[in-house]
């Protein structure tokens, strides 16, 4: 016998707002493990002098309910002559190329909290 007919309507009612609660939360947590990743790899790839583009480089997780984003960036001026470039220097992409090279494996984390997921 399926839980929605145990418990009835109210169960059943409860019981989904409850999945939809832990996916909500499933999903904010693999947005930020996927921007740690991304960030990390982005600070690996950055172009260092003094350290201070490397040490900028943050991530963050922003959106409600099921619409979320995930940020990797940095607040210091120069980074984003760093990552495009300029009419006199080539651009470094070291943020496009973090994601490039780590987006299968945050594709991945997603693909495993889908899995994990049971309404």
């Amino acid at each position: 016998m399926s839980a929605i007919t145990e418990r009835g309507l109210d169960g059943a009612v409860r019981a989904l707002r409850e999945a939809g609660e832990r996916i909500q939360d499933g999903i904010r947590q693999t947005m930020r493990q996927g921007t740690t990743i991304v960030a990390l790899e982005a600070k690996r790839l950055s172009p260092y002098d003094t350290g201070r583009l490397m040490s900028s480089i943050t991530s963050e997780v922003r959106g409600i309910s099921m619409d979320v984003v995930g940020i990797v960036g940095s607040n210091v001026e120069y980074a984003p002559y760093q990552e495009l470039g300029t009419k006199w220097m080539r651009g470094r992409r070291y943020l496009q190329g973090a994601f490039e090279k780590k987006k299968r494996e945050v594709i991945d984390l997603f693909v495993e909290l889908a899995r994990q997921i049971q309404v």
